[in-house]
Formats: C-alpha cells, structure tokens, sequence
C-alpha cells in the first residue's frame, strides 16, 4: 500500500518557497543594478545644475528665462526640486531655443503661469 496522503508533499510549498527566493534575488541584485547604473555615469534624472554643466550655462541664466528649460520650467519629477526626466531633456534639445521660444510667445500670459507660477507684480 502507498504511503498516507498526509505525506505526500504539497507542489504549493515548494512554488512558494521558489517566489520568496526570486523576491530575495531581486531585492539583492536591485542595489547590485542600482550600483552598476551610476557606475556607468548615465543619469537619468536632471536638476537645473546638472542641465547648466550639460549646456555650459549658468544657473542664474536657466533660472532667468523659463525658454531655456524644459517643459518651460514645469518640472516632471517629484515636487519641490525642478528635475527632469532624462527623455524630457532629450526631447527638449531636439528642438532649438528659437521653436521654444516661439512656442512660449504664442503662450497667453495664463498659460505661462501655469508653467512659472504667477507674476509678482510691484505694489504701486
């Protein structure tokens, strides 16, 4: 006679027991993959420094002129510190500064704000 169905192993456990090890894997090699990324210099996210360095400009000069950054100064990463993702940026420098800039004169003064926040005008 066989052995008692309470002995015979579940493929369940030994199926779970295969997904802890691949979620320990992951997590192990996720600082190995993190690692090896900034190791190779590519960045993929960009402050306003990182852009002024790429572009030789100075961060006063970004700051300036909304025309300069990407998205006009609208950032697409997080909030608080302008940062762009590294496509935005790429895509931002196929066009020149002279389609930008025409883009942001057709912008009507409400649409602008959208992008630099409202203008702080003097008290009279």
């Amino acid at each position: 006679m066989g052995m008692p169905m309470s002995h015979v192993p579940d493929p369940r456990i030994d199926f779970l027991a295969a997904i802890e090890w691949i979620i320990e894997q992951t997590a192990r090699n996720a600082e190995d993959l993190k690692t090896l990324k900034d190791a190779i210099g590519v960045k993929t996210v960009y402050g306003i420094p990182d852009l002024a360095r790429r572009w030789g400009l100075s961060t006063s000069a970004l700051y300036a002129d909304p025309v300069k950054l990407p998205n006009f100064g609208r950032a697409d990463v997080g909030t608080g510190r302008k940062l762009w993702r590294r496509e935005t940026v790429e895509a931002w420098e196929s066009l020149s500064e002279e389609e930008h800039r025409d883009v942001w004169e057709r912008l009507s003064g409400a649409e602008k704000e959208k992008y630099t926040g409202p203008v702080q005008r003097a008290a009279s």
